[in-house]
């Protein structure tokens, strides 16, 4: 199982959390912005070095010793497993099952559909104000994303339109409106919120 190391401080990464580093025999190691999910949390990681059986993960969530958790990767493809160690942002996780290492890191979809590979999103119901033109609209944010969110909101909004949104512990958002349906809209940031601000602000709401 993937030990921790002393190669931990911090690299230079892009905002959308790519790409590979290197391979050293049967681990791979990277810099992949992912989602976590388990029955506690909906939350932002980083993939750090993953193998045929395992992986290490960066989280400000501290994970517990044999908890499970889901991690899907932003090309569609996912794993499942139990933590099998923590150390305080890091973890390793040991799979279910076997996993194909190049079909995890491709960039492929998982599966023959038309899936476009895309920022990492969490589910969320958190209040915010949407200021469209002269209007300011209550709405919530469904789902969320380094670039982007799903909003759940009474008032209409147009397509192309320019917005910018009001949450509370970060900073003013601009964004565009991409789609439109029934009370749901989804935006387009303008500038990708940096992952370690958008995870840190996963973690305290979940700590409030």
């Amino acid at each position: 199982m993937l030990k921790p190391t002393q190669s931990d401080e911090p690299e230079a990464v892009a905002a959308d959390g790519r790409v590979l580093v290197r391979r050293e025999g049967r681990v791979a190691t990277v810099m992949l912005v992912a989602r976590l999910v388990n029955d506690r949390r909906d939350q932002l990681c980083r993939v750090r070095n993953i193998s045929a059986n395992g992986l290490k993960v960066n989280t400000a969530f501290p994970l517990a010793v044999g908890e499970e958790i889901r991690i899907e990767l932003r090309n569609g493809q996912a794993v499942e497993g139990k933590i099998v160690w923590s150390s305080p942002p890091f973890a390793g996780m040991h799979f279910h099952r076997t996993y194909d290492v190049e079909t995890l890191l491709s960039s492929m979809p998982a599966d023959d559909s038309a899936h476009v590979s895309r920022l990492p999103r969490v589910q969320i119901n958190h209040p915010v104000l949407v200021h469209a033109g002269p209007k300011m609209l209550g709405a919530s944010i469904i789902d969320m994303s380094q670039g982007g969110a799903k909003l759940r909101l009474r008032a209409a909004l147009d397509r192309g339109q320019q917005v910018s949104l009001s949450v509370s512990g970060l900073s003013a958002i601009k964004a565009t409106v991409r789609w439109t349906q029934d009370e749901e809209a989804g935006v387009a940031f303008h500038e990708t919120i940096p992952f370690d601000t958008l995870s840190r602000w996963l973690s305290d709401r979940e700590t409030r």
